[in-house]
């Protein structure tokens, strides 16, 4: 009895994996989305720099994806290297902010990206768990976030700077 309850349950789970795996090879899975002209205005707008963006729906939202070096003037901070970056918008085009991966400058003596007393909260963190991710999030009429996840921690430690 247990072999035969244990044969029904692997082949549930290899037809589902099959599944998923079949589907995400699939070249129907690819769906162009048409972005709104609003949103399109408003991203060269802030980022005029920028030429090449993934755009994609996310829970309603629009979200590109882009690389990005330069000045960020709400957060007065000048990114000199590239970064992997996401914005989201309304579907009315209304910025609602962007996240830019900084985790890459935690290594490296420029401090106007990632403060002294914010690399002093993370290196008390750093003491148990390992370091995974700094997001640098920029919002209107907000002050600088950075949002830091460490390995084997279940939420992320969020710091307003």
């Amino acid at each position: 009895m247990k072999k035969k309850n244990l044969k029904i349950v692997t082949m549930s789970c290899l037809m589902a994996f099959g599944a998923v795996s079949f589907q995400s090879c699939d070249d129907d899975d690819r769906i162009l989305i048409s972005i709104p002209s609003e949103v399109i205005d408003e991203f060269e707008m802030r980022y005029p720099t920028v030429s090449v963006v993934e755009w994609d729906w996310d829970d309603g939202e629009i979200v590109g994806e882009f690389h990005f070096s330069g000045f960020l003037p709400e957060l007065d901070i000048y990114l000199r290297r590239p970064v992997e970056a996401e914005v989201f918008f309304t579907p009315y085009g209304k910025w609602i902010c962007t996240e830019f991966d900084v985790t890459d400058y935690f290594s490296y003596p420029e401090r106007e990206v990632i403060p002294g007393k914010v690399r002093d909260i993370i290196r008390k963190y750093l003491r148990r768990y390992e370091l995974e991710e700094i997001i640098l999030q920029e919002s209107a009429g907000a002050p600088a976030r950075y949002v830091v996840e460490f390995d084997d921690m279940d939420n992320p430690v969020i710091i307003d700077f």
